[in-house]
């Protein structure tokens, strides 16, 4: 059992798309019947990841309360160069006493979220989602 869901872990954070994710979930929802609240965070999660990586973030993360997202290295000029960076400075400009502030620490920028203040009443990952929602607008997809 803790093999099977190891390689189910693995499957999913190899995924490299939203469609993937919702196919993966489908499938395994005929196999196993409704999922736990755990595993709906799960998938939450893995699409948080999906997004962030997206617009261009290499990592994410996520507490009860707060949310870090970590901007490229300053050696990828490519990011700092594209108007996708003009407009995510431009959409945290508007976030402004929204919780939202960015950091630098060390030699990476970051940008740290204070989630109940983001999105009252929402859950972590629902409030996490819709910020990462609000950076990409505007932000073109990549496949």
């Amino acid at each position: 059992v803790d093999t099977e869901r190891l390689a189910i872990y693995r499957r999913l954070y190899a995924l490299g798309s939203a469609p993937q994710l919702d196919e993966a979930a489908a499938e395994l929802r005929d196999r196993f019947g409704q999922f736990p609240p755990e595993v709906e965070n799960l998938f939450g999660v893995v699409r948080l990841r999906l997004l962030a990586s997206r617009i261009g973030f290499p990592k994410v993360a996520i507490a009860a309360e707060t949310m870090e997202v970590e901007f490229p290295p300053e050696a990828e000029k490519s990011f700092y160069e594209a108007e996708q960076f003009q407009q995510i400075m431009h959409a945290i400009s508007r976030m402004k006493g929204r919780g939202v502030a960015l950091r630098q620490l060390d030699s990476r920028l970051k940008l740290q979220v204070q989630l109940p203040k983001f999105a009252p009443e929402s859950d972590p990952i629902v409030a996490g989602l819709a910020l990462l929602e609000e950076l990409s607008v505007g932000s073109s997809p990549t496949p």
